[in-house]
């Protein structure tokens, strides 16, 4: 269930893809990479804001896990023609801008929700909750940060733009199915 914690690179690499993808849009390097950076972060606080009193009421926090990186990985399918679309439109650059906003806040949103859900699901009791959450917390940062470098100086030059948002959903959706098949094990067995 370890490999279940580890959501990080899929967000940074998220970001790049995204960010190169609204180059095309906007016309501009800088101002993509903020404007995603921005819609990324707003993103996972809404969904920290929203997800993370679910992942409290919910009797199966791994479930609810799993559940959203399905939706992150289905998102992430989506985001992909819509972004491509949008670069190519004549939109005008404050409609690309929200337009773009309402593509991005949506699966960051979701990817807001996991690190309660997996927070709420590894620890045991208030106790171990310090721990395991900084832990948690490590892991989810040093694999953005590895996420980030892979996919801009390995996938993105290598690959392209759509093998990696269709690597990074696939990857989302084994974890997805991972999740919720460990989800219906008694508690006893994720250890």
């Amino acid at each position: 269930s370890r490999y279940l914690r580890r959501s990080g690179p899929g967000i940074a690499a998220s970001i790049s893809v995204s960010a190169k993808l609204l180059a095309l849009a906007l016309g501009s390097t800088a101002l993509a990479q903020s404007f995603v950076l921005a819609c990324f972060l707003g993103g996972l606080a809404l969904g920290n804001a929203v997800l993370g009193p679910a992942a409290d009421r919910t009797s199966n926090p791994l479930r609810l896990y799993g559940r959203l990186e399905l939706g992150i990985a289905a998102l992430g399918l989506l985001s992909l023609p819509l972004l491509k679309a949008l670069a190519y439109s004549g939109a005008s650059l404050p409609w690309k801008l929200a337009a773009a906003g309402a593509i991005l806040l949506a699966p960051t949103a979701l990817m807001g929700g996991t690190l309660p859900a997996l927070s709420r699901w590894s620890v045991p009791g208030l106790d171990a909750m310090r721990r395991e959450v900084s832990r948690l917390y490590f892991l989810n940062s040093a694999g953005a940060a590895a996420g980030a470098l892979a996919a801009g100086f390995l996938l993105i030059p290598v690959l392209g733009i759509e093998l990696p948002v269709l690597l990074a959903a696939g990857l989302n959706l084994a974890i997805a199915v991972a999740a919720i098949a460990l989800a219906r094990l008694p508690r006893a067995a994720d250890g």
